[in-house]
């Protein structure tokens, strides 16, 4: 086995010396026999341990045993606690998924600390297996038939490829103590239900089962690889980049296969894609929301963007003598006056002496009223923004200008207003630029 692994490790990572590797590690057999054959391959690692606080004092057995690993090793231990029962009140998800949740989002902070950090996990190929047929009882899609990938991101799985047989042998030949998760032996999850019933009775029936499923893995990620490629010809070249959201025809995403394979990418899964195309025939303004995405439906088109995206920018109060100056993506400067520059230029100009300081840049308001260019009456910004069909996304963002004098004197990107404007007596100017 281990000649197996360092030939599967080498292939993988020929610059091994330039990667910080982590393992998630529980004390189990897996992940001990995983960290022992790093150690036999001369690959030093970071060990993971989460301790669930799930078994009183086994938990705390497991952690000070994969201390002891990975003092025995002169291994680096990181290990973190979590309050799962009262995370999984709190997150209305059973204790399994929040387990698996609070996992992968604390080692996704660790991986985000440098792209040269690389996770190992000790999945293996009945792992695998398991994970087939909980996604089948659960009514998986297509893409959920590959098992479990040998990679995702920085994510590898070195031993996927492996049976447990295999682990067990590699454990014995070696005299590698683990620890036993007595959960494992409980049916009461799925998981085990599959382990302790279902496999045996299929093996019963097929002996050679694991390797008739690593054939069906293998055609399932070219299926998989196939289908992305399609939608990265068809779908793709559709999407529209706004900056700080995207945007897509519904024309493009209309109730076919590929699309639903695709808004699968956005959080919407197979239970919900008829409630979103029935969304996309709503009115203009209409939301949807995903478990990843807010959608935005804008006449003809779908625009999206991740949730938890910042919509307002935030205040800032600016002195004269501050400038130049860049808030909220807008640059501020002082220039002298040239008129020729004027004319057809996206920047906005301001006549730097009509201004009252400190200005101040902040998030508009229903109520603020700007004079337009060139006009006596002011106008609420609101119907400015009708008038120039800003869509829900582009008016959560939109920022204002205004002086000491509480006058609205520029909306960014769009007009100053007539107070300001530049005369043929102006000699600076205030410019806004992106």
């Amino acid at each position: 086995m281990l000649e197996k692994f360092t030939s599967y490790f080498n292939s993988e990572f020929p610059e091994s010396g330039n990667i910080n590797f982590y393992l998630a590690i529980s004390g189990g057999k897996d992940s001990m026999a995983l960290s022992h054959l790093l150690v036999q391959s001369g690959i030093k690692h970071t060990l993971l341990h989460c301790n669930f606080k799930l078994r009183g004092h086994e938990s705390d057995e497991d952690e000070q045993f994969v201390k002891a690993h990975a003092e025995k090793y002169q291994l680096k231990c990181i290990t973190k606690s979590f309050d799962t029962a009262s995370e999984s009140d709190k997150r209305g998800d059973n204790i399994q998924l929040t387990a698996r949740n609070l996992r992968y989002e604390w080692f996704n902070q660790m991986m985000l600390e440098a792209p040269a950090n690389i996770l190992l996990t000790a999945h293996h190929r009945d792992d695998s297996i398991e994970t087939f047929f909980i996604n089948l009882l659960r009514g998986t899609g297509i893409r959920g038939l590959h098992g479990i990938p040998a990679r995702n991101g920085q994510i590898y799985r070195p031993l996927i490829n492996f049976e447990l047989s295999e682990i067990f042998k590699f454990i014995e030949e070696h005299n590698i103590d683990y620890r036993q998760d007595s959960s494992n032996s409980q049916n009461k999850y799925l998981r085990n239900k599959i382990r302790h019933s279902l496999i045996p009775l299929i093996e019963e029936l097929s002996p050679e089962f694991r390797k008739k499923f690593t054939a069906l893995f293998a055609e399932q990620n070219q299926l998989d690889s196939f289908l992305k490629e399609q939608i990265k010809n068809t779908i793709y070249p559709h999407l529209i980049d706004h900056k700080n959201y995207l945007g897509i025809s519904i024309d493009s995403i209309n109730d076919s296969f590929l699309a639903k394979l695709f808004l699968k990418e956005y959080g919407i899964h197979r239970s919900r894609t008829a409630e979103f195309f029935k969304f996309t025939q709503s009115i203009t303004g209409s939301l949807f929301q995903s478990s990843s995405h807010t959608f935005l439906k804008d006449r003809e088109q779908i625009l999206f963007k991740p949730n938890g995206t910042p919509t307002k920018g935030k205040e800032k109060t600016i002195e004269l003598y501050e400038l130049p100056i860049t808030v909220n993506n807008w640059r501020l400067s002082a220039q002298n006056v040239n008129i020729n520059e004027l004319k057809d230029n996206p920047k906005l100009f301001l006549d730097l002496e009509k201004l009252s300081f400190p200005i101040k840049m902040r998030p508009w308001e229903n109520s603020d009223r700007i004079i337009p260019f060139g006009m006596n009456g002011s106008k609420l910004v609101s119907d400015i923004l009708i008038d120039k069909k800003y869509n829900r996304f582009q008016k959560d963002e939109l920022m204002v200008l205004s002086d000491s004098e509480n006058r609205l004197i520029a909306i960014p990107g769009m007009m100053i207003s007539n107070q300001v404007r530049i005369s043929k007596d102006s000699t600076q100017s205030l410019v806004l630029s992106e």
